[in-house]
């Protein structure tokens, strides 16, 4: 971070010298957008990248695969360890990091999973960077979760993922599109319940972020089929996979339109834990990293606006921190929408909701957040988003809606995952 500071003084004082010629010149320049500096160093970008393919390698190597989960965080926390140290450095114990229970491992595993270290981390000469790429009080580990959260030396935080969340599993199923796609009966579609409060001009946002293709967007034509059914009808935008500069301004329409009634996301979650009381939900996007756009999005990555996500059979992923929305749409953008949180851990992966993320929706000036705690299955989470848009739309209120979901598809889903509704109950379109 130091280098970094280093070079924005230079910079300074270049953009001083530069202004002093173009006066001179008599030469008006326009503004260069935020996204556009050049804030991280080459060497700090390349250092994410480096980082990026040691995880890869750890994920594909038959050592860590052969491992149960708690063993696995101790071989991971010896990568973390090892890249945290001075350059040159290929000990480093790892019974110091925060939240690692099992980290007591007896010497000879330890030994193995330093050796297995080693070995991987010499295809990647670490001591070209001038320090280590991971600041090592910054690492901590939540079991519950499975995870790993840190920060770069350069300030950007970034969790590991030691297994893959299995919350869309049924999405390998074509049959489950089919019933889905045929969910609503004509009979729904046709039914006369007319006790709708929408009004002309209500608008919903729908945003799929699943896969990078979005082949399983399907999933929302009954919820677009109901919605546009109905008198006055309620018209649904699809946006599918959107990346940072989009979700920027997405949830707010545009200032003609007057912003979206309703939003529904559904998209991957995860959680970075900062220390055992500090968590962060986070929306997890389909837009992967490259060096190109670490550099565009430093300003949100430095700030940490924007994070970075590493699991297995996955490729690195950029992830929405609640102080993106924060940021963004902060002066009541939102305008007194619901939003549907339809990702794993919205509302934390503990005992209690956390409400962290959600808190950042309706200070931007969303009326109510729904969402779950712990990792959500598609299936359930399908099921309970049709009946909550149905009960709305035929004039019942949000948490009315909620309930005669949970009636439908049960309190809990597979995962013991349960909705949690933030903001006003009462809320109706």
């Amino acid at each position: 971070m130091k280098e970094t500071k280093k070079i924005c003084r230079i910079g300074k004082i270049s953009v001083f010298l530069l202004l002093a010629v173009l006066l001179t010149c008599a030469v008006i320049v326009p503004a260069v957008a935020d996204d556009g500096s050049a804030v991280f160093t080459q060497q700090e970008i390349q250092g994410m990248m480096t980082a990026g393919s040691v995880f890869s390698t750890v994920f594909d190597d038959a050592l860590y695969n052969s491992l149960d989960d708690d063993a696995k965080a101790n071989y991971m926390a010896t990568v973390l360890s090892s890249m945290s140290s001075p350059s040159g450095n290929r000990y480093a114990m790892m019974n110091s990091i925060s939240g690692l229970e099992s980290a007591n491992v007896n010497q000879q595993m330890q030994t193995q999973y330093q050796m297995r270290t080693n070995s991987i981390l010499q295809q990647y000469d670490l001591s070209t960077y001038s320090e280590p790429l991971i600041e090592r009080d910054s690492i901590y580990y939540d079991a519950n979760a499975k995870t790993f959260t840190f920060t770069y030396s350069n300030g950007v935080l970034a969790m590991v993922k030691l297994v893959r969340d299995e919350c869309c599993d049924g999405l390998n199923q074509d049959i489950l599109l089919t019933e889905m796609q045929e969910s609503l009966s004509s009979d729904e579609l046709n039914s006369d319940k007319s006790l709708l409060r929408a009004v002309p001009g209500d608008k919903a946002l729908l945003i799929y972020d699943l896969d990078a293709t979005g082949q399983h967007v399907a999933s929302f034509d009954p919820l677009i089929s109901y919605l546009s059914t109905n008198n006055p009808s309620i018209s649904s935008t699809v946006e599918r996979n959107p990346t940072v500069p989009q979700y920027r301004t997405l949830l707010s329409g545009t200032s003609m339109s007057g912003g979206y009634r309703v939003i529904v996301i559904v998209s991957h979650g995860g959680v970075y834990s900062l220390n055992l009381l500090t968590n962060h939900p986070s929306v997890v996007l389909c837009e992967t990293t490259t060096s190109t756009k670490l550099s565009m999005y430093s300003s949100d990555l430095l700030q940490n606006r924007v994070g970075v996500v590493y699991q297995s059979n996955e490729p690195d992923k950029f992830a929405l921190l609640p102080s993106f929305f924060e940021y963004y749409y902060s002066g009541n953008k939102l305008g007194g929408a619901y939003v549907h949180l339809g990702i794993c851990k919205g509302f934390g992966d503990g005992w209690f909701a956390d409400n962290t993320l959600a808190s950042k929706f309706t200070a931007s000036g969303a009326s109510v957040v729904t969402g779950y705690v712990k990792e959500v299955h598609y299936t359930y989470e399908f099921g309970m988003n049709k009946i909550i848009i149905q009960n709305l739309a035929n004039g019942n209120s949000l948490q009315s809606s909620v309930n005669a979901a949970k009636s439908s598809q049960g309190n809990t889903g597979p995962n013991g995952e349960y909705i949690v509704v933030y903001g006003n109950g009462g809320w109706t379109l």
